[in-house]
């Protein structure tokens, strides 16, 4: 039986295509993004302080080095990249490695860093902070507009991450990590805000690890990267049931993204960071970018300049 165009049944990395894209080692790869215009995958690896690039067409990976802590990358409408550094975001040239700041987030704040980014369907760039300790609640969910003008969406957050939008819908999704839980709010495309009530739409049990990034496809399904996990599920947020799962050679995943010209291609990053050297005896892929075709079902373009 299908639901949406995806199986009951857990898939599994015998009857689709789970294919090593890049074996980059990342100490904690994330904030995949496919940039349409180039058809490059971008990403990021926040410990190593590098912006990523990956062009599918020649099988290329390129990187820049970039300010400490990037942790999220968009296209920007001049061509550059928008990126979040460690406590602010900016223009940046992948092939100059020049960063322009254009948003001080919280740049005052020496115990916080961005994490988790991405552009809304209005074109406004939404980029959460988590403290670089994990203290509890210090993070929040910021709305960056014109240069300089920032307003806090979501407050007393611990780790930001996940973030999509169905437009169809008219709903924001949201992960905060330690919660467990994938989020909905009501969302304004007109004036680019999230209103009401916030609703759980998803609750991650303990054994599966803790939700990371997240996607959304085009029948409105979400795919969460489940950190210690070992894989990415598929969930229906209208009923909080997992469609659909792949597994991984690796513990920690981070975030997803569908890619390809096709936009069926999805692309998962993953991390190496906290794992000793038994862990990564036993996977020894874990920081690698990782590509999975034959799932049947396509992504959406999530931002207005690849439109």
């Amino acid at each position: 039986m299908l639901i949406n165009g995806i199986s009951r049944l857990t898939i599994m990395t015998t009857e689709i295509n789970l294919r090593v894209v890049a074996e980059v080692a990342n100490g904690l790869g994330e904030g995949p993004v496919w940039h349409a215009i180039e058809g490059a995958l971008y990403w990021v690896d926040i410990l190593a302080d590098r912006v990523y690039r990956y062009d599918p067409a020649i099988d290329r990976v390129d990187f820049s080095v970039a300010p400490p802590f990037p942790s999220a990358v968009m296209p920007g409408i001049s061509g550059d990249l928008l990126l979040a550094v460690k406590g602010e975001a900016g223009l940046f040239s992948f092939e100059e490695g020049v960063f322009r700041t254009q948003y001080a987030i919280e740049r005052a704040n020496k115990s916080m860093r961005c994490n988790d980014g991405k552009r809304a369907p209005d074109g406004r760039f939404w980029v959460g902070t988590m403290a670089l300790d994990g203290t509890s609640g210090a993070g929040s969910l910021y709305l960056l507009e014109a240069p300089g003008r920032i307003t806090r969406l979501i407050e007393n957050v611990t780790i930001s991450n996940g973030m999509a939008w169905d437009t169809n819908k008219g709903l924001f999704y949201y992960i905060d990590t330690p919660t467990r839980r994938v989020v909905a709010y009501d969302y304004d495309i007109n004036r680019g805000t999230i209103h009401g009530g916030v609703r759980p739409v998803v609750t991650v049990d303990e054994r599966d690890g803790w939700p990371d990034g997240m996607t959304i496809d085009a029948e409105g399904n979400l795919w969460v990267a489940l950190w210690d996990g070992w894989a990415v599920v598929c969930f229906d947020p209208d009923t909080g049931e997992r469609l659909a799962e792949i597994r991984l050679p690796v513990a920690r995943p981070t975030s997803c993204v569908f890619g390809g010209e096709g936009l069926d291609t999805l692309y998962i990053t993953s991390a190496k960071k906290g794992l000793d050297a038994d862990d990564l005896a036993l996977q020894p892929l874990a920081g690698a970018l990782f590509g999975v075709d034959g799932l049947g079902i396509k992504g959406i373009i999530d931002n207005c300049d690849n439109n």
